[in-house]
């Protein structure tokens, strides 16, 4: 069982993850939990304290724990779930990263419209919650179907994420590609198969053949940041590695940014 914490919200964002968490769930045995944080603050000032102050902060409850259960309602999605909706009150990344810590989730899960702007995706990446997240992220741009996996890989970071990888899917059964890429600055994309790659990802493969995990193929991209994503577009998720606090220029960022997929993120 694989557990994940989803933060919901009565918008278009937590619908797209909602959504994809079902297609998700076809896969792997997912337990979803989700949790809606109040901003009191964003509300306007708290009323004194003691039992004035408990009366109200009850009411936000009472309205926010309505609102979302009409939402997963209309939304209608059979998902295993850990009890009821959770509702606190509180700074959002605070309650998050704390719930994270105590609760002992394998993922993090997400959503987030796809933007142009590539400094959302950086923000969002570089935020206080996502450097502090002790598991795994997915972060869902688009409701798209889940029938194959692209694994990003590189000749340094694999092993880590490979581990996390298949910490969530070695039993899934799902399609995976390992996809190394080197960005270059000319306009075509160069695809090569198995029969011309590296010695290290021979390495990489192997440790899914560790776990009886059966790889579709092996493919190296050669071509511009914009190329590569646009190949990785056709995957129904796109799993890769970062640091803690990568650097705004960082090619694998940019790279993650473009990409209109969902994008698990495995922590360096």
């Amino acid at each position: 069982m694989i557990k994940a914490l989803m933060p919901v919200n009565t918008n278009l964002e937590s619908s797209i993850a909602l959504r994809y968490a079902k297609k998700l769930s076809r896969w792997i045995d997912l337990m979803l939990h989700d949790i809606h944080i109040v901003e009191a603050d964003r509300i306007g000032p708290a009323p004194g304290s003691g039992w004035t102050r408990n009366t109200w902060e009850n009411a936000l409850i009472e309205t926010a724990s309505q609102e979302i259960h009409q939402f997963l309602e209309m939304e209608n999605l059979d998902l295993k779930r850990l009890g009821h909706s959770e509702i606190l009150i509180g700074d959002r990344t605070e309650k998050l990263i704390e719930t994270l810590e105590e609760g002992e989730y394998q993922l993090f899960i997400e959503g987030a419209l796809p933007t142009f702007n590539l400094s959302d995706f950086y923000f969002l990446v570089h935020s206080l919650l996502y450097r502090a997240m002790p598991c795994p992220a997915l972060i869902v741009k688009n409701i798209v179907e889940l029938n194959r996996v692209a694994v990003l890989v590189g000749n340094k970071d694999y092993p880590v994420l490979i581990s996390a990888f298949l910490d969530i899917f070695s039993s899934s059964g799902i399609e995976i590609d390992l996809i190394d890429y080197v960005l270059t600055i000319s306009d075509e994309l160069a695809v090569r198969k198995a029969n011309s790659h590296p010695r290290w990802l021979n390495g990489a493969a192997s440790m899914f053949g560790d776990k009886g995990v059966m790889l579709k193929a092996c493919t190296i991209l050669e071509g511009p940041v914009s190329q590569v994503a646009q190949y990785l577009r056709t995957y129904g998720l796109v799993a890769a590695s970062l640091p803690r606090n990568p650097r705004r220029h960082y090619p694998k960022l940019e790279l993650l940014a473009r990409v209109s997929a969902p994008v698990l993120i495995c922590w360096l």
